[in-house]
């Protein structure tokens, strides 16, 4: 059959149709795909500005947490002094210890350590596509309240995008009465005399340098170390130290096994703490310190000078020359205590012991000698804060506001 030219345009006409309605469809297709890959983009890039902001603030919760593990030395050595201004304060006939009072000034001692160290911390790290910027925005102690809060804000940024969070970090300062419901652990009254060193000591090895001054490390038995000044110092197979004198100020010494030395004079500011026996020829000008020992002592020659200072031995103790406690001492046995020449106590020191005491060269008392019926009572009366039985719990976050 022939068709007509007419049929043929009408023909041409639908196909025309066909490809423009295909090509609509397509475009809207595309501009679709193309509007929900911006909009993918978009939340993408929302996302990242939250983790950002998320990593600043997890990044700042480690740096302060570290911070303060790392000047939980300094704050013991402040808690013992402050326990020594007590009990050396003539007012205090009755040599009881505030330790609300401790709590209240460690905690501004605290948020003064926190000001110096953190108040306008800045820091901006590039973390891949995106990058965080984290600040502290205060610092503030409440003494009545034994914390310090840290506040700070984070900001998360990605092409222009920002996601703002704020957050508060808080720390507790522990209790350290050793009443039941203290959150210390009863670090003052019944110190944990069997374990002196603690676990988990995260620290590097000290090196080959004799004297160690503002350093955190372990040390090495023989190292050789002649001096540590302002320094936390781990020995975990004990120390024999140098020919010679062994000088420690203003320092914390652990030592899991026996510390050996030759003289150990001109004591300053230190903090011992060994969990085995402690030998020295002498000891002499000790001042402001603490010695906590687990194991036995054996001095050979004097123990002289002492000045508002504390040793607590839960051994034996040996001394082959004269053993004199004044200005405020106080030497504490568990164990038997031998002194071959003569024993001196200044007005204001004690001298408290559980099993028996021989001074051969005789005794020169204007202070105290207590003997007791038990180990804790040695405790009791020593009033040691001990690191290991107090819980230095790690801040805490908290109030955090995504704005």
């Amino acid at each position: 059959m022939r068709k007509s030219h007419n049929e043929q345009g009408y023909a041409l006409l639908i196909v025309l149709f066909l490809v423009l309605f295909i090509m609509v469809v397509s475009a809207v297709f595309i501009r679709g795909t193309l509007g929900n890959a911006k909009q993918e983009i978009k939340v993408d890039e929302s996302h990242l500005t939250v983790m950002a902001a998320e990593a600043g603030v997890d990044f700042f919760k480690t740096y302060i947490s570290n911070f303060y593990l790392s000047i939980v030395p300094d704050l013991e050595i402040f808690i013992q002094k402050n326990i020594e201004n007590q009990l050396k304060d003539p007012k205090n006939q009755a040599k009881v210890i505030d330790y609300n009072i401790i709590q209240k000034d460690t905690t501004t001692e605290l948020e003064r350590m926190f000001n110096e160290e953190i108040l306008g911390f800045t820091v901006e790290k590039n973390i891949e596509l995106y990058n965080f910027v984290v600040e502290t925005t205060s610092v503030k102690g409440y003494p009545d309240r034994h914390k310090v809060i840290i506040k700070g804000i984070s900001l998360g940024m990605k092409n222009g995008n920002e996601e703002k969070i704020s957050f508060e970090q808080t720390v507790i300062i522990p209790d350290f009465s050793g009443s039941p419901n203290s959150n210390g652990g009863g670090g003052a009254s019944s110190p944990n005399m069997h374990k002196l060193y603690p676990d988990n000591v995260k620290a590097s090895y000290c090196g080959n340098n004799k004297k160690l001054s503002k350093v955190t490390c372990k040390g090495d038995k023989n190292g050789g170390y002649s001096s540590v000044a302002n320094s936390t110092i781990y020995f975990p197979d004990g120390f024999k130290g140098p020919n010679g004198n062994f000088n420690v100020s203003n320092s914390t010494l652990y030592s899991k096994g026996n510390l050996n030395v030759d003289n150990f004079n001109n004591l300053s500011g230190a903090n011992l703490n060994i969990d085995g026996s402690f030998n020295a020829e002498n000891m002499n000008n000790i001042t402001n310190s603490l010695l906590a020992i687990n194991g036995s002592v054996g001095i050979k020659s004097n123990v002289q000078n002492m000045v508002n200072s504390r040793m607590v031995i839960r051994g034996s103790a040996h001394v082959n020359g004269h053993l004199t406690i004044e200005d405020n001492s106080m030497v504490c046995v568990a164990g038997s205590l031998q002194i071959d020449k003569k024993l001196t106590i200044g007005k204001g020191s004690k001298l408290v012991h559980w099993g028996s005491l021989v001074a051969f060269g005789g005794e020169n008392i204007a202070g105290e000698i207590i003997q007791v019926n038990s180990e804790n009572e040695v405790w009791e009366q020593c009033k040691l804060v001990n690191s290991n039985s107090i819980e230095w719990t790690n801040p805490i976050m908290e109030n955090v506001i995504y704005e």
